[in-house]
């Protein structure tokens, strides 16, 4: 049976989530370590980890988009995706090289330029590779994949910390120099297996322009709601802090993380699987939702630690609900010459409301209190459910 599941997956799609997941070996251990590694060696605050995290997602918007719609005009994903791949894993080693904030911010706005540069491309790459009936799927395999890496890389620095116990900012040296060698692994992969699909005959005698107007309307007015849900979009570098408040250890927030994506593994391929059954809306709507509950429970006064970590195994589930159903989403509306911008589009107003987004967040955090900040990003959350509750697109059978 799992052969025949494999089977019917194209081979472009497995292949490209090996790439993620090697890479997310590198990538999520990481953007879990940052808020610790700023907080105890560069010594900086809760406003300066919403700046760093502000700085590295403005960087990334207008490359996601002008990289998807290039890859439209070109008709090649491939160059993309390479580049962009090869650009952060050669920027994580200047975190080793100095404590400095400028060190930080300089490695992060690399690493984030080469992910502005591949993620609209790969996106679209899926798409070219599924048809409206297997979006979800593929996406959700994708996604289930790169989480897997995630897991691996987690667990391995976890089990490094129990093997080999040391102080917190040694241990934090030696974890960022593992997550600098392991991105080296996926390049190979990268190169070798990953082809571009021919252009569909319809596509080939089309000329893209870059413009939100070529746009399916319904498109436009979905990522209007979606830049409303991205104001509530602090990072969840934030929720690292959190349990570092709560007492937690480093070992034991690294365990919390690895728990926290095995229970997101197999909703990714589920859920956005399902999607291509029941449609993307509802499933969306019930992330969104627990993207809510999550932090309204995260900013509660008197949190213990065992219902934190509830908390987190309930919040992994967020991303299960709603990063491949969101993009088969994208994919179902825009199926034609327009698949790269249009990924490119979702980037950008995602990009925009998650600037703010991460520094109120910092600030009401560190100015006003955990629960002030928790419940702002709630808020914002509930008015793009209510957004996504009266969206009625005119022509996609798959919304509903």
């Amino acid at each position: 049976m799992i052969r025949n599941f494999i089977k019917s997956v194209p081979g472009g799609v497995l292949w490209l989530g090996v790439v993620s997941l090697l890479n997310d070996l590198s990538s999520e251990v990481i953007a879990r370590v940052l808020p610790l590694f700023l907080m105890s060696i560069v010594n900086t605050t809760f406003v300066g980890i919403g700046f760093v995290e502000a700085v590295s997602e403005a960087t990334s918007i207008l490359g996601k988009l002008f990289s998807g719609y290039f890859s439209d005009k070109m008709r090649q994903r491939k160059p993309f995706i390479v580049g962009g791949y090869a650009l952060s894993v050669i920027s994580r080693p200047l975190l080793l090289f100095t404590g400095t904030l400028a060190a930080v911010v300089s490695s992060r706005f690399l690493d984030k330029v080469g992910k502005s540069i591949r993620t609209a491309p790969r996106d679209a790459f899926i798409a070219d590779l599924s048809d409206e009936h297997t979006r979800g799927l593929n996406f959700g395999i994708h996604r289930a994949l790169d989480t897997v890496g995630a897991v691996l890389g987690l667990a391995g620095v976890a089990l490094f910390l129990y093997l080999k116990p040391m102080t917190d900012n040694l241990a934090l040296w030696w974890i960022l120099a593992f997550a600098a060698v392991a991105g080296l692994l996926s390049l190979p992969v990268l190169f070798i297996f990953i082809h571009d699909p021919p252009a569909k005959k319809t596509e080939l005698k089309k000329n893209p322009q870059l413009s939100l107007k070529n746009l399916n309307p319904d498109l436009r007015t979905y990522l209007l709601i979606a830049f409303f849900f991205a104001l509530a979009s602090s990072s969840d570098a934030f929720l690292v802090i959190r349990a570092r408040e709560l007492g937690f250890s480093l070992i034991q927030i690294f365990l919390i993380l690895v728990a926290f994506n095995i229970v997101s593994v197999p909703s990714y391929v589920g859920l956005a699987s399902l999607s291509d059954r029941l449609g993307r809306k509802i499933i969306l709507i019930l992330g969104w939702l627990i993207y809510v509950s999550s932090y309204f429970f995260f900013g509660l006064q008197g949190l213990k630690p065992t219902f934190f970590v509830i908390g987190m195994l309930f919040y992994g589930l967020y991303y299960g609900f709603t990063d491949g159903v969101e993009k088969a989403l994208i994919a179902d509306f825009e199926s034609g010459e327009n698949k790269g911008q249009a990924f490119g589009w979702l980037a950008v107003v995602q990009g925009v409301g998650v600037i703010p987004a991460n520094l109120l967040f910092g600030l009401i955090y560190q100015k006003i209190g955990v629960t002030q900040a928790f419940w702002f990003s709630g808020s914002m959350a509930l008015i793009g459910v209510l957004g996504l509750s009266f969206f009625n697109p005119k022509k996609l059978l798959k919304s509903k």
